[in-house]
């Protein structure tokens, strides 16, 4: 084999592991409709309720982590869908990512004025029973029944976040 063919070979071989790694990612995230998992969140706060106890609500779990820029970009647009919980019946649950520490988490939640409640998920529990979230940020939005209806990995298109909303609580 010849310097371009042992390359080639190489780069070969990592696009197929690439793509294998990318689609057991996505086989393994929950289809809409589907029942979302009864998670216990541990909040910032100290308290500690199932996701189950928000049965009746629209839930938005944001799966986000300090060191991801688009996460903090995404903020002020979160911080807007908390302040308007009633009118959406919606809530906001930002889920931390096992990778970072407690006291990054704390601080950040702090240092960027985050109004919603924030779940530590420090064992990565809460990201595997959603299908093995990895990537930041992951938007999972949940009805009121408790079944996922709206997914998006990467930056928020929150236009169609809002309208996804509103038809959730026009079929209520």
């Amino acid at each position: 084999m010849n310097f371009i063919s042992k390359n080639r070979y190489w780069i070969t071989a990592a696009l197929v592991i690439s793509i294998a790694a990318i689609s057991s990612i996505y086989k393994r995230t929950p289809a809409p409709r589907q029942s979302a998992p009864d998670v216990s969140l541990s909040l910032l706060d100290g308290s500690k309720p199932k996701l189950a106890s928000y049965k009746g609500s629209n839930v938005l779990a944001v799966f986000w982590s300090v060191s991801c820029r688009v996460c903090a970009e995404e903020i002020p647009h979160l911080n807007t869908l908390h302040k308007q919980r009633e009118q959406n019946n919606l809530v906001v649950l930002g889920i931390n990512m096992p990778y970072d520490r407690p006291d990054w988490t704390v601080s950040f939640v702090k240092s960027r004025a985050m109004l919603y409640p924030v779940s530590f998920d420090l064992k990565g529990e809460i990201a595997r029973a959603f299908g093995g979230i990895q990537l930041t940020p992951t938007v999972v939005l949940i009805d009121s029944k408790g079944r996922i209806v709206w997914k998006r990995t990467g930056r928020t298109d929150f236009d169609k976040l809002n309208k996804t909303i509103a038809s959730l609580n026009n079929e209520t």
